[in-house]
């Protein structure tokens, strides 16, 4: 077998039947490399093991790199064999990901409800938020919110609270679109809260009819009543 080690990091272990194979495990890379063989009966050399050590590249091998990704993106993608790389131009730079914080203060800051509701949205939030332990769009992971989702599933009984709860969450995130924020982030995160959903309401309702007299009263009363 042969180990081939790159930066003294990735160990591969290669078959090999001869010295033959060593070399050819080895390509045309630098490598440092010490082998081990036996001699056999008839004289002949066997490997029986070989470390090969290859140098990492230096800084001026990524500082190449980097100017050849920036002045000639086609040749490097032919080279090594990724089409994208040829239009690496046009690829979508990563933005920092939106803080939580920013998106409610946006919401508090420029929406149009009420105080109240506006509070009441912010509360829910803000416990949202100390649940996930979320700084960023980012740290909301399908995860966390499912555990969010198991949590308020078992501490709020109404089904349609719960829907409530989860609407105002989805509704602040919504919200900061209409403030010029980073559509494309809160798109996404808006695709993972789906999670977030309100279980079935399996409640059976057992209404009780009025009384048959108790009805007329009323129906009367209003007659009387509207002009």
């Amino acid at each position: 077998m042969v180990e081939r080690k790159l930066g003294g990091t990735i160990s591969l272990q290669y078959p090999i039947s001869s010295v033959e194979g060593v070399l050819k495990a080895l390509e045309d890379k630098s490598a440092e490399m010490t082998l081990r063989v036996i001699q056999q009966s008839d004289g002949s050399l066997k490997p029986q093991s070989a470390n090969i050590n290859h140098i990492a590249p230096t800084n001026a091998f990524w500082n190449t790199l980097r100017e050849l990704l920036i002045e000639r993106p086609k040749f490097v993608a032919e080279m090594v064999g990724i089409p994208q790389l040829a239009s690496l131009a046009d690829f979508p730079m990563p933005k920092q990901s939106l803080k939580l914080s920013a998106i409610l203060e946006s919401y508090q800051k420029h929406n149009h409800s009420g105080k109240g509701t506006k509070q009441q949205a912010s509360n829910i939030f803000n416990d949202f938020l100390e649940h996930t332990t979320a700084k960023t769009l980012a740290d909301l992971t399908t995860e966390k919110l499912i555990a969010y989702r198991v949590h308020i599933h078992a501490t709020v009984n109404s089904p349609s609270t719960v829907g409530a709860y989860f609407g105002r969450i989805k509704n602040i995130i919504r919200f900061a679109k209409s403030e010029g924020l980073d559509n494309q982030q809160l798109d996404s995160c808006l695709s993972l809260l789906s999670v977030l959903k309100a279980p079935k309401d399996e409640r059976i309702l057992q209404p009780s009819p009025i009384n048959r007299n108790d009805f007329h009263a009323i129906l009367k009363a209003s007659i009387v009543l509207t002009p």
